[in-house]
């Protein structure tokens, strides 16, 4: 009888924890509308919040009902906290609604990637993710074609630079999908229209990154020798991103640059200078000004060198805000989550994980989505990250997990 009764509470068990799972993804694909021009766009916002107060209400009751939790969610909440005391501590520089909003979005994110992470991802929740991502996909490729195929495809968002991150970031659950499904064809051709969109988006920073995931998945066994050159790899990844402010102010001095200036022309109709640079030199230069601490958290560019526009980089960004203390900390959290990845390098999964890990880093160099703006892009890059870390608890079965 007793036995019985225990089999009837985990199969509820494992069945809500597979709902709450698949129910989170449609949410993440919903939260998207956030960024739609009208009055709809409330729908976007309410899975947003739904999404991060869900996450971590359930986290706590986990944690409050667990009675052990997993080394790896000790140390990304350790250095994560260290983060906030940070952005706390730039707000007595810089009281203000956004500052608060900041930190709160920070370790919301965080709370709701750890809660991920708990839940183990089986054949059938990976097919069920994989299969809303295909209606997601073909819906935006169905409204550009009724819309004859536009250049700077936006599909119902405002900004042509939206579709293509959430394309991007769509094409891992395909991959992923690909790895438990015959149907690789159909799947391949899905892929493609994902790049034919993105190619139709004109999201340079996108292909880029892309570019740089598709290096990282094919050197991996290179780069997973052992724990030096994979720790070497990400450094100089990193190591370059940190410097590619100062070093895309020079490259009109470059040589070849008339050559690439010309190419970029001809086939995106941008130049290779997209004005970044004029957001970026006088913020290097102001960020000497104060360089421990910076200006405080949620500080603007405009109230910095009084101009009205993103830094679109994200280092950049929390340097002028939270100083290089505030970077080197941010730095410590991209490092830990990089080594639960050797700690389980040799899962397929992983690999992919992984390799959309250098897309993310890559990407921040251009944009902010991983902590601050366009959140919606943001919880798909921290889910895929806590895809990974569960691969590794579930692998090693380091913790009761939710099923």
């Amino acid at each position: 009888m007793n036995s019985n009764i225990y089999n009837y509470h985990l199969k509820a068990e494992i069945k809500l924890g597979s709902i709450i799972a698949v129910a989170f993804f449609l949410l993440l694909l919903i939260t998207s509308l956030n960024n739609v021009s009208s009055s709809i766009s409330i729908i976007g916002f309410l899975a947003l919040a739904i999404l991060l107060g869900g996450a971590n209400f359930l986290l706590i009751y986990y944690l409050t009902k667990s009675s052990r939790v997993a080394t790896v969610h000790i140390m990304l909440l350790v250095v994560s906290l260290a983060y906030l005391l940070i952005l706390l501590v730039g707000l007595l520089n810089n009281l203000t609604s956004r500052g608060m909003v900041i930190s709160v979005q920070f370790i919301s994110s965080i709370g709701f990637c750890i809660f991920l992470s708990l839940v183990r991802w089986d054949k059938d929740k990976v097919k069920k993710l994989g299969f809303y991502t295909v209606l997601f996909i073909l819906i935006h490729f169905f409204i550009w074609v009724s819309q004859g195929f536009k250049p700077f495809f936006a599909s119902i968002y405002n900004n042509s630079n939206l579709i293509g991150p959430y394309m991007l970031y769509s094409m891992f659950f395909i991959f992923w999908m690909k790895m438990y499904s015959k149907n690789k064809i159909l799947l391949n051709i899905i892929i493609l229209i994902c790049l034919f969109i993105m190619y139709g988006s004109n999201t340079r920073s996108v292909m880029f990154a892309g570019i740089v995931g598709i290096i990282t998945f094919i050197i991996w066994r290179f780069i997973t020798k052992n724990k030096f050159r994979f720790m070497s790899y990400f450094l100089v990844i990193y190591s370059f991103i940190i410097s590619f402010p100062f070093l895309y102010s020079q490259l009109p001095n470059w040589k070849y640059y008339s050559y690439f200036e010309q190419l970029m022309l001809e086939y995106t109709e941008k130049s290779l200078m997209s004005g970044r640079q004029l957001i970026w030199n006088p913020i290097i230069s102001m960020a000497s000004k104060s360089p421990i601490l910076g200006y405080g958290t949620g500080i603007s560019t405009e109230q910095v060198i009084g101009v009205s526009k993103s830094t679109h980089n994200l280092y950049l960004n929390i340097v002028m805000q939270n100083g290089y203390l505030g970077l080197l900390i941010f730095s410590i959290i991209l490092l830990s989550i990089w080594l639960i990845f050797w700690k389980a390098h040799n899962s397929k999964t992983v690999k992919l994980v992984a390799a959309f890990f250098i897309v993310t880093i890559v990407y921040q160099s251009f944009e902010l989505t991983f902590t601050q703006n366009q959140l919606s892009v943001g919880l798909i890059q921290w889910f895929i990250i806590s895809i990974g870390i569960s691969e590794y608890l579930h692998s090693n079965k380091v913790d009761k997990l939710i099923s």
